[in-house]
């Protein structure tokens, strides 16, 4: 028996194995695309030894390219994401077992496994439970269409949270499944930074108490950046060409100069900044709480501004996972043997 939690999110699938007291983590890329093997046919065949190169059949379903293999074997135009949308919720479940079918050991394992969803499908949770739980198979091919490994596995048992809540659950339960005292009697505000939303959970006592979500994650501010660059140096870059200027000490180069693009980042930051603090303080000026949590990509990514914008703020070690290892944790004290509702 395996425990998992698998946060499905814009930014990416990020699970967490726990078999016996052995942790195991994978991020996948959140893309997908739709697989034609006969296209595919004169493709190089890819080295898919490679954890982001995953073409899949789920259930004797459509073949399906998962990850960074997306951007290999087809045009943008026909890449799409995983999201919280109704729409994509099918795309999102057989991406969660892919991740399982990725993560399992063994095969015919049976799994324990943890899921959390959102503001926008919190309400299709048993219809989510129905299609996870039970057996399924994944079936993993190269693009010529060979079938190279096969899994199946059951999914025993299924618990099912709420996005950011999970995340701050995974502060307020210790590594041996006990409440960790020094959070659980605490008002806190969690606030999760994705790449498309901010969910916020304010939280007394370890119960959720009033909940909030908006459009302002990390993607707000590379639009904004991507509007100062070109009022700034009259040029146009997409997302990903700003994350690289990010990392490398915000700047690029331009027929053969090195360009500074620090006061484009510093006047995208502050109007990110203004706007994600209003929509906190509108929603949650009421209450008092002792700490501000910060969690997902975004917390990684604006932890500078962050700390200057709350004196109470803390942002958790290792945010990105947060949400994965409190499903861990909750379905681990939900269900495991001698480890139900410890404390």
């Amino acid at each position: 028996m395996i425990v998992i939690g698998v946060d499905a999110g814009r930014s990416g699938i990020k699970a967490i194995s726990l078999n016996g007291t052995e942790k195991k983590r994978r991020i996948f890329d959140s893309k997908y695309t739709h697989v034609n093997f006969l296209k595919l046919k004169h493709h190089p065949v890819l080295d898919f030894n490679k954890d982001d190169d995953i073409i899949a059949k789920v259930d004797n379903g459509d073949p399906i390219g998962y990850g960074n293999v997306c951007t290999k074997i087809a045009p943008p135009a026909e890449i799409q994401f995983v999201s919280d949308d109704e729409i994509y919720l099918e795309k999102s479940i057989n991406y969660t077992l892919v991740a399982i079918a990725k993560m399992t050991i063994e095969h015919n394992e049976e799994v324990i496994l943890g899921i959390d969803l959102t503001t926008n499908n919190i309400d299709q949770e048993s219809k989510v439970i129905e299609k996870i739980k039970g057996k399924h198979e994944v079936v993993f091919y190269n693009t010529m269409g060979k079938e190279l490994s096969k899994k199946i596995f059951t999914v025993k048992k299924v618990g099912c949270w709420y996005q950011c809540w999970i995340g701050f659950m995974s502060q307020a339960i210790n590594e041996d499944f006990s409440i960790n005292l020094e959070w659980a009697e605490k008002e806190v505000l969690a606030i999760d930074i994705g790449r498309r939303t901010v969910i916020c959970q304010y939280i007394s006592y370890l119960s959720p108490v009033d909940n909030f979500a908006f459009n302002c994650g990390s993607e707000a501010f590379f639009n904004y950046l991507q509007e100062e660059l070109k009022f700034h140096f009259d040029i146009k870059k997409n997302t990903q060409e700003i994350e690289k200027m990010i990392k490398n000490n915000k700047s690029f180069s331009k027929a053969g100069k090195i360009i500074d693009i620090t006061k484009a980042y510093v006047a995208a930051l502050k109007r990110y900044e203004d706007i994600l603090k209003n929509s906190i303080l509108e929603h949650f000026g009421k209450y008092d709480p002792e700490k501000i949590v910060f969690m997902g990509g975004g917390a990684l990514l604006f932890q500078d501004i962050l700390s200057q914008m709350y004196n109470n703020a803390v942002i958790l070690e290792d945010p990105l996972f947060r949400n994965a290892d409190g499903l861990v944790k909750l379905v681990g004290r939900k269900f495991l043997e001698n480890k139900r509702g410890l404390n």
